[in-house]
């Protein structure tokens, strides 16, 4: 991106207010180098210390700085006085500093009046003296997302409990998006509740919470998991709100230092083999003992490794003045005897300070033993070093377990908690880093890392597009003028971006003019394509996450979305009537389409409803409307027409009526309808103050619009109740259905009896005794119904009529051997009524349908008495899983004692002392030797158990 493209009219000015400590200082001055690369003036603010905290080249540093960027200024503040403060952290004093530096910075923000103000996040008392001059507040995070997330989640864990983390020792700390990690590994200033700088960072969260962003020296694809539960709200406390991040990292250490280079260090590390030197550097402010110094020199000599070693001054054991700028080490006297003789051809040892980037930078490093600091990780990750780990203050302990078990860039030496980490240690962990097969490893992901890191900060990538929506938000840039942005390949973009960036984006052409107080409809933005400027302007309506929105920004400005909108237009303008959902403009189309072909203006409420209703019903509810919205929408107008004019009024033949479109769905804002907008002159359209006025009091009152989720529980409540009032039909026919079959049953046992008695009379009446014709014995007449005589059956027959054993149950006096009988009578019957078989086939059939029926009584019996047994069976399981989670909890106790089979009984309270109370089965006890139970086996019924 060339200068004229960046240049801004006029220049804006941004201040930058970085804490004490040359760490801090290098980043904010990283920070404010990107926003002068974008035609911003920067103007960074130090505070003056009475003695100098950080390294000893920070005053030439920020001379070389201001000569080398015209458009960076630096404001020293007046010096303050250096609180008294009972810790021994350092971070009290950077907070207490920046407290006492208040009034000072308040005098000069009033007498420049910048437009964005950005504080380090150890400055946040700041944010109150911008908020009240109006200016915008961001916090610059030098650190990375891991210790933001612990650093916002801090105050849940405070209010979680009492225990200090020092007291805590091993046990595991939970927090979101992050490895749990031991509070023995905790920040150093937050290990005891009741010092100062503990408090200090609890009150940060709420002040970064309250600011319209915070920027973060990391980027995404490195901390992922950290980042998205920042965004989702899951670190901060309920009630605070979620402020916006922006990754824009790594950024590092340029080469122009401003002070000397170091090229005898340089020289000498060109003289050695490619990945074969390891470069030791503990920060600005990480020192060790005289002890510590030479386990660590034996441990290189040890290891025969070459090396370059940054040595400096043990600590002042003064109190007082622990933090000064300390002297420069006598290695002499600080390292072994002979050390430097035995190691002068395989390493170079530097007093206080080297150009670590330089260093890093260089083909001869291979391994890095670092503090963990976290300017010196993103060095590390973009030279693609490997690292040894050894944290000494302030969150490195964090880092160190982000970056071993996370990140697996890194090994962590054994110890360093503890007061020496001995030479053994040193210098077998070197060898682990240098010659192992899992120093390839780590050295393999570095690389890797690197990679992303400046993939990341090129053109095109995630944290030059998230900086650039950061300036574009606040600055306008000059007419025409665009942002270089190339597709992001982000897995969220393809999970967290919404069905509706379409209305999103129409949605951001719109604030973007309204915010130059220039009002458009949706319609007119439905056809602007914009530059990617313009959307970054906005506010992100598409996705949780900015990588999202900036990738449907890129989206949104590419020709192929240019080219599918250009078909999508001209399509949906080709679509008409009830086969798609016209909008306003579409329906004003086919409307005066409608009127050239017959010369008369159509009903605008017939074509709205016709627009909203489909061809064929829904194939699962029935309905003809597109959506209960449009269902809503017509059927409110169609009542309020008819209320207005009448039952026979007819709105899809009358004229529209304003009023009744108004009346029916309470208007919009700007006097907008709530159907046809854009299709009646807004001139002519009453308020609903208007309407009201007019209106007497026996006219219905004004009623609010429903809304769609409003219509949607109707319409849902509606269903169940026409399903209940189903189901109660369905059932009130069955009991009827029972109460015919029943009836029907009792009538065919009424028709058997009658029959069997008529036959059982019959049977009665053709044993009578009677004689032959022509013979002297008496005689009598025959019964009327038989007109003919039948030969009388012997008189031994007779006898058999009375045998009980073989009488019919259901005919008394009938018998069933007697075949003879039952032949006379079927050929008695064919003779006088005719054959008798369709008779008794009907009575099968009636008999075989009488058992149906009785069957399917049966069934249904069987079907009630399973559905009560199953309620039951699920009464008794939520009374017995209580109690068999209570036997469960003890397998790991002591093991109880059960006395009884039905003290147990008496426990389950539903089984009522015994076991039959569980589909019959009852309860098995699995017992062990002197009635000791470990588990209960309870089976319920066949399928559960």
């Amino acid at each position: 991106m060339d200068a004229a493209a960046t240049t801004m009219a006029p220049r804006k000015l941004v201040v930058l207010y970085p804490s004490p400590g040359i760490g801090h200082i290098v980043s904010m001055i990283e920070l404010g180098k990107i926003f002068v690369a974008r035609g911003l003036a920067v103007s960074i603010v130090v505070i003056d210390l009475p003695h100098n905290t950080g390294s000893s080249a920070t005053g030439p540093f920020l001379a070389g700085v201001s000569a080398a960027n015209p458009c960076i200024s630096f404001h020293r503040l007046p010096q303050v006085k250096l609180p008294h403060v009972e810790s021994r952290h350092i971070e009290t004093l950077n907070f207490e500093v920046a407290r006492a530096a208040n009034p000072h910075l308040r005098d000069f923000l009033v007498s420049i009046s910048p437009d964005i103000f950005i504080a380090d996040f150890f400055c946040h008392v700041a944010r109150h003296v911008a908020s009240e001059l109006g200016i915008p507040v961001y916090f610059f995070f030098t650190s990375g997302a891991e210790v933001l997330a612990v650093l916002l989640h801090l105050p849940v864990l405070h209010s979680q409990t009492t225990a200090n983390f020092q007291d805590m020792g091993e046990e595991l700390v939970h927090v979101p998006g992050i490895p749990s990690f031991p509070a023995s590994h905790a920040m150093l200033p937050i290990m005891n509740r009741d010092d100062a700088a503990y408090m200090a960072f609890v009150n940060v969260c709420s002040d970064m919470c309250r600011s319209q962003g915070i920027i973060v020296n990391t980027f995404r694809s490195l901390e992922p998991r950290a980042i998205e539960a920042i965004v989702a709200g899951l670190c901060t406390p309920v009630g605070l709100p979620i402020p916006p991040v922006y990754c824009i990292g790594p950024l590092i250490k340029s080469e122009e230092l401003g002070v000397k280079r170091g090229d005898e260090y340089i020289a000498w590390l060109d003289t050695q083999p490619k990945d074969s030197v390891v470069f030791l550097c503990f920060g600005s402010l990480g020192r060790f003992s005289v002890k510590q110094i030479r386990e660590v020199a034996l441990g290189l000599e040890a290891s025969g490794q070459r090396f370059l070693w940054v040595v400096k001054s043990p600590p002042n054991d003064d109190p007082t003045k622990k933090f000064e700028n300390p002297s420069e080490p006598d290695l002499v006297a600080l390292l072994p005897e002979g050390f430097l003789d035995r190691t002068k051809d395989t390493g170079l040892v530097v007093k206080s300070w080297a150009p670590q980037r330089d260093v890093l930078m260089h083909d001869a490093v291979g391994g890095f033993v670092t503090h963990c600091g976290w300017n010196s990780v993103l060095e590390s990750i973009m030279a693609g070093v490997p690292m040894l780990a050894w944290p000494l203050y302030a969150e490195q302990r964090m880092n160190r377990v982000f970056l071993e078990k996370e990140l697996e860039l890194a090994v962590a030496v054994d110890g360093y908690d503890k007061e020496v980490v001995d030479a053994r240690e040193v210098a077998a962990k070197l060898k682990l880093m240098m010659g192992s097969d899992g120093g390839r490893v780590i050295q393999e992901r570095t690389q890797a890392a690197m990679w992303h890191a400046k993939k990341a900060m090129g053109e095109g990538g995630e944290s030059e597009v998230t900086l650039a929506g950061l300036v574009e938000k606040y600055f306008k840039r000059a007419e025409g003028e665009e942002i270089a942005c190339d597709v992001i390949v982000h897995e969220l973009c393809r999970v967290r971006v919404t069905g509706m960036h379409y209305e999103a984006r129409v949605q951001c052409v719109r604030d973007w003019h309204a915010e130059r107080k220039i009002w458009m409809s949706k319609a007119d933005c439905r056809d602007m394509l914009t530059a990617p400027w313009q959307y970054l302007q906005t506010h992100q309506y598409v996705g949780e996450y900015k990588a999202c929105f900036l990738a449907m920004v890129i989206w949104w400005t590419s020709r192929e979305y240019a080219r599918k909108h250009k078909e999508g237009k001209q399509k949906r303008l080709e679509m008409g009537g009830g086969s798609h959902v016209l909008g306003s403009k579409n329906l004003a189309l086919t409307l005066q389409e409608e009127e050239v072909k017959t010369g008369v203006a159509p009903n605008l409420f017939g074509f709205f409803q016709k627009s909203k209703t489909r061809k064929e019903p829904h194939p699962e509810t029935g309905s003809l409307w597109v959506n209960d919205l449009a269902e809503g929408q017509c059927g409110a107008y169609r009542s309020k027409f008819k209320d207005k004019h009448g039952e026979d009024a007819d709105p899809t033949t009358a004229d529209f009526d304003v009023e009744v479109a108004v009346l029916a769905g309470q208007g919009k804002k700007g006097v907008r309808l709530w159907i046809a907008d854009g299709l009646v002159d807004p001139r002519t359209i009453p308020s609903l103050r208007q309407i009201r006025r007019g209106r007497t009091s026996e006219q219905p009152r004004v009623e609010t619009r429903p809304r769609a989720s409003d219509l949607a529980v109707e319409k849902l409540r509606a269903k169940m109740e026409e399903r209940e009032r189903r189901n109660q039909e369905e059932k009130m026919q069955m009991h009827q259905q029972l109460r015919d079959s029943m009836q029907m049953q009792q009538q065919m046992l009424q028709q058997m009896q009658q029959q069997q008695q008529m036959f059982q009379q019959m049977f009665m009446n053709q044993a009578v005794v009677t004689s032959p014709p022509g013979s002297s014995a008496p005689s009598t007449s025959c019964p009327p119904m038989f007109p003919n005589w039948i030969p009388a059956p012997d008189p031994q027959v007779l006898a058999l009529l009375q045998r009980a054993p073989s009488q019919s149950p259901l005919t008394p006096g009938f018998t069933v051997n007697n075949t003879g009988i039952i032949r006379s009578l079927h050929q008695f019957l064919d003779e006088e009524y005719g054959d008798t078989t369709d008779d008794l086939e009907l009575m099968e059939e009636q008999l075989q349908e009488h058992m149906v029926v009785e069957q399917s009584l049966e069934s249904l019996r069987k079907k009630q008495q399973h559905a009560k047994k199953k309620q039951e069976t699920i009464r008794a399981r939520r009374s017995i899983r209580p109690f068999c989670a209570d036997l469960f909890t003890q397998k790991h106790c002591p093991k109880f004692t059960v006395k009884s089979f039905k003290e147990i009984c008496m426990d389950l309270g539903s089984l009522r002392g015994n076991a039959q109370g569980l589909g019959g089965q009852g309860i098995r006890l699995c017992e062990g030797r002197s009635h000791h139970v470990d588990v209960i086996i309870i089976y319920a019924d066949e399928e559960d158990v």
